[in-house]
């Protein structure tokens, strides 16, 4: 199984916002799952990282979480694909986050579903699987 990892997954098992969260992060390690991390939801991370009281630490502790996710590059194909997601919210009247949508564009491209806590963000895109990370 290979999964994207919404930027307020990072944040949760950084901050250990969820009791257990980064036990529940490893677990996915151990079983093999492949985590990918879109490219800009990296820079979201590093960007507060960098504006924190403690940046050199921030920095430091999400370096460190990278050991288990891969950072994906993004690619032609990733951006069709959030185009199309974009155009059919928009039809909707339902406009997306951009970063947001850049996310589930790679992951719809790569046929990877979305570990998020914000499922919101990520409902109603056609084709997409979402993960609720914060049940």
């Amino acid at each position: 199984m290979s999964l994207s990892v919404d930027t307020c997954v990072v944040v949760d098992v950084l901050r250990e916002i969820r009791p257990g969260a980064r036990d529940r992060f490893l677990d996915l390690v151990a079983a093999g799952v492949e985590l990918n991390l879109c490219v800009f939801a990296f820079h979201e991370l590093a960007y507060g990282a960098m504006v924190s009281h403690r940046p050199v630490q921030q920095l430091s502790r999400l370096e460190e979480l990278l050991r288990f996710v891969t950072v994906r590059e993004w690619a032609k194909a990733d951006a069709i694909a959030a185009a199309e997601i974009r155009v059919a919210r928009r039809s909707k009247g339902r406009p997306a986050g951009v970063v947001d949508t850049l996310i589930a564009g790679q992951a719809l491209a790569r046929g990877w579903a979305v570990l998020t806590a914000d499922v919101g963000d990520f409902e109603h895109i056609d084709g997409l699987t979402v993960i609720d990370w914060s049940s």
